[in-house]
């Protein structure tokens, strides 16, 4: 309580207008990466680079922040603003914008109370702003901005707050309070080098489901990872199901609504391979959600959907599994992210309960060395994920019967759903320490799953400034 209440005090000066944000409810969230130093390794081991780096804008703030940091206080202010025009294809054109303030606070134990291996970790932002795939592609699926939702629309929503405990240099690691499931699984900071939502924060079908909350939302939950050699890691947790995630601005740590238990399970591999050290990572993991969802074909009594008009027949037990994998292909200088990276995944989870089935993706991500800029990244991805077998089937009963489109917990669909493929290509320029721009530009196939709305071609610009 303490710690929640010093959060607070910290944040409400970052806001001198406390007018809620006008975002429209979206369930698919995004996923951005504070610039704090934090004390302990998180997220994904040894790889812990950032697409924006880990310079500030406001330098050393006049020599507080390295008296804090010595004193075991790790502080990140991050303002981050986007901008989205769908410029060609969709329902129809247009440009939203959407932003992002953010604060991190990372305590390092052994600095501040003489606690070896411990830290705790916490992020709060306000978020606000339109969805362009929401106003002009009718696209619940997806997002086009990488930051849209999930901000609860009040002026300090809490992502994670939770503690960090590493034993035996590093090689078991232990965390456990109000953190995403996606901090830890099925995670990369490669991801979210690129601005549409498919790519960062974890790859679909995982975050979209209660069980696998990814940034902003969090639940209560613990997990462990050991390195049984030291290349290779198990990692295992278990997490609370509760779909309102600590309420719209996640300070609620005992709402109501639990439906159940998550149990992720990753094992990896991290070699390096030949004379410079060529990083890669190679990942298998499984989740299992024990909460109860509804079929997406066959209802209660027995019957289609569209047949009955009944609810679904309960399901106990949504399962997914993913294979992920990056790999080095040249190194242009020390950094664990200096070079030419291919990157690549498939995700699948159960079509009979799940609104998304699969999905495949790949891209090639670089720093701009051979140009002389070794600072600034490019990079390229695809996507191409699946609507439930299952959903598709009852929406073209539907269809034939005349009847309004389900749409799985995901929106009101226009037509038949299917599948929905991205690419897109990024550029991330260093304007000044500290300060970031990358202008993107995207394609989507099938928006929102179906052929009903034109493909459609998105402009946009990110600002990262880093104080």
């Amino acid at each position: 309580m303490r710690v929640s209440i010093v959060l607070v005090v910290l944040l409400l000066p970052l806001w001198p207008s406390l007018a809620r944000a006008q975002q429209q409810p979206a369930p698919i969230i995004g996923s951005l990466s504070l610039q704090s130093q934090p004390p302990a390794t998180v997220t994904y081991p040894a790889l812990n680079s950032q697409p924006f780096g880990t310079e500030h804008l406001g330098g050393d703030w006049g020599g507080v922040r390295p008296w804090l940091e010595g004193h075991g206080i790790y502080i990140g202010l991050n303002y981050y603003p986007e901008i989205a025009a769908i410029v060609a294809g969709g329902q129809r054109q247009g440009i939203d914008y959407t932003s992002q303030l953010g604060l991190s606070v990372d305590l390092d134990g052994e600095k501040l109370i003489g606690w070896t291996g411990f830290a705790l970790h916490s992020v709060i932002v306000q978020r606000n702003g339109r969805s362009a795939s929401a106003d002009f592609l009718a696209d619940d699926l997806d997002a086009v901005q990488q930051i849209f939702g999930g901000g609860g629309s009040v002026a300090a929503h809490l992502v994670y707050l939770y503690g960090e405990q590493q034993l035996y240099n590093g090689r078991v690691d232990i965390a456990g309070g109000r953190l995403p499931v996606g901090n830890y699984f099925a995670a990369s900071p490669i991801y979210c080098y690129f601005v549409n939502v498919i790519f960062c924060g974890n790859p679909h079908p995982l975050p979209v489901y209660p069980g696998e909350p990814d940034w902003p939302a969090a639940t209560w939950g613990g997990m462990a990872r050991v390195y049984v050699l030291p290349t290779v890691y198990a990692m295992g947790g278990v997490f609370q199901v509760n779909p309102n995630f600590g309420g719209p601005s996640g300070w609620d740590f005992f709402i109501h609504g639990t439906t159940g238990v998550s149990v992720p399970l990753e094992v990896g591999w991290t070699p390096r391979f030949g004379p410079d050290h060529l990083l890669g990572h190679y990942k298998v993991g499984f989740d299992n959600d024990a909460s109860s969802y509804s079929n997406l074909f066959t209802s209660t009594n027995g019957l289609p959907i569209a047949v009955s008009g009944l609810p679904g027949q309960p399901d106990h037990g949504r399962r997914m599994y993913y294979v992920f994998v990056d790999q080095m292909l040249m190194r242009t200088d020390k950094g664990d992210t200096d070079g030419l990276i291919a990157f690549g995944g498939f995700v699948h989870a159960d079509a009979g309960i799940s609104p998304l089935e699969n999905q495949v993706f790949g891209g090639l991500l670089s720093t701009a060395s051979f140009i002389g800029r070794p600072q600034d990244s490019l990079g390229f991805a695809t996507s191409w994920f699946q609507v439930s077998g299952a959903l598709t089937a009852t929406q073209q009963l539907e269809e034939a019967l005349d009847e309004p489109l389900t749409g799985g917990g995901l929106g009101t669909p226009v037509g038949v759903q299917s599948h929905e493929m991205e690419l897109e290509a990024m550029y991330i320029a260093k304007l000044y320490r500290g300060v970031f721009a990358e202008p993107d530009i995207q394609y989507i196939i099938n928006p929102g799953g179906t052929s009903r709305t034109h493909n459609a071609l998105s402009l946009g610009l990110q600002l990262n400034v880093t104080f």
